[in-house]
């Protein structure tokens, strides 16, 4: 705050040095606009002056501890760079252990670029729609929820003032029959092979007994909202689609077979970003 406040006082002396011809005729300007006459009906001035500092004084008593809040107050700030990352996982599916996985983890960065720390903050899942031949339509099978913060799997984390945090967003494993949920879901496609062909997880809080954090090749939109208990709250949208295909290669993995990209609404800003076209490794 200091420093504003000094930049401002060093643009007044700028500007009353390079402008003083014009700023000594200001009070004729007063005079030709009648204001000077206005406030000459003021006098005298001493009685006017008391009562606009206890109305100052006042207003300061009152709103000072909320102004400093709303200046100090968290902002949250997700990177419009989706963090996608090869990962291996321990996988251990009902009845069968897997054991080590290959994965490629996509993860969104939330910062905390506020002067306060922001408390209890949560990435909620929203909705998915699904979006085929330009059609958006939206998943009823998909239950809302949140997601699991990174490295530590819980559902609300604290981040201090320019710090930044890490959210698990979608999990893609390497094909494998074990993926085969233990009974037929809805959403699947007829006949899905799932030893050839990659599925998408979302990181989900839980797994529910319908498997809808599970999602097949095509073309969707998550609706993520990142809230805190003392910060506003930014809704972003993460755009994902693939085609199924595994590669070891990860550049190859996210431009020939996934693309992720995301667009933030929220404390003024929007913005969007191709995951295949500059990846966050």
């Amino acid at each position: 705050m200091l420093k504003w406040l000094l930049m401002i006082i060093a643009a007044l002396v700028l500007a009353v040095v390079l402008f003083w011809d014009r700023v000594v005729g200001i009070p004729f300007w007063l005079e030709a606009l009648g204001i000077l006459p206005w406030i000459r009906r003021l006098d005298p001035l001493d009685k006017w002056l008391p009562a606009f500092l206890a109305t100052v004084i006042a207003l300061y008593a009152i709103f000072h501890e909320t102004l400093w809040k709303h200046w100090r107050r968290p902002k949250l700030r997700t990177d419009p760079v989706p963090n996608c990352i090869a990962i291996p996982v321990y996988v251990k599916m009902p009845g069968d252990y897997v054991g080590v996985v290959p994965s490629f983890q996509v993860r969104l960065v939330v910062k905390n670029e506020g002067a306060e720390r922001a408390e209890s903050v949560e990435v909620y899942a929203a909705a998915l729609k699904e979006e085929t031949d330009g059609v958006l339509k939206p998943c009823e099978w998909f239950l809302p929820m949140n997601l699991k913060w990174a490295n530590e799997d819980a559902t609300y984390t604290g981040i201090s003032a320019n710090v930044e945090r890490v959210c698990n967003v979608l999990a893609i494993w390497q094909p494998s029959p074990h993926d085969k949920p233990p009974h037929a879901l809805s959403h699947a496609p007829n006949d899905f092979e799932y030893g050839s062909k990659a599925v998408v997880r979302i990181h989900t809080v839980v797994q529910p007994s319908s498997f809808s954090s599970v999602v097949f090749p095509g073309s969707y939109k998550l609706d993520l909202v990142v809230a805190a208990r003392n910060a506003e709250n930014q809704h972003i949208r993460l755009h994902f689609s693939f085609d199924g295909r595994w590669f070891e290669d990860q550049p190859q993995m996210f431009s020939a077979a996934v693309m992720v990209w995301t667009t933030v609404e929220g404390a003024g800003s929007r913005h969007s970003h191709r995951a295949g076209i500059k990846r966050r490794f």
